[in-house]
């Protein structure tokens, strides 16, 4: 770490009311968790997806026996198309940050840190 991002985790540590040693202990231990929940809700996103790919399929077998169903057709094509984009989006935004907080938790909490102090 550089001084300047040293100085800039001392001062978030001072405006959280704690000490930088203890803040990058937490990253650091936070690291591993945040990047699980990630893959929870991307295996999630998945399984969503997979519904609404059973949902169209069905729906498709439907409407050759019933006209009904073309809009549950077209609304299962709609959700499927949506979630595709959302884990398509979210892999490449946050994939090498999943990795980093299994394999690498410093990089991940450097990343947090700058990420917040980026916002304030």
């Amino acid at each position: 770490m550089n001084e300047e991002t040293t100085k800039l985790l001392h001062q978030l540590a001072e405006k959280m009311g704690t000490t930088s040693e203890h803040l990058w202990r937490v990253l650091v231990r936070q690291a591993p968790w945040s990047a699980a929940i990630t893959l929870f809700e991307w295996f999630l996103l998945w399984g969503c997806l997979y519904a609404c790919v059973r949902w169209f399929k069905w729906s498709i077998e439907k409407y050759k026996e019933d006209d009904n169903y073309a809009i549950s057709g077209l609304a299962s094509g709609v959700c499927g198309v949506v979630l595709g984009l959302i884990i398509v989006i979210s892999a490449l935004e946050y994939g090498e940050l999943v990795f980093a907080g299994f394999f690498n938790p410093e990089y991940w909490a450097l990343t947090t840190v700058l990420h917040l102090i980026h916002l304030s």
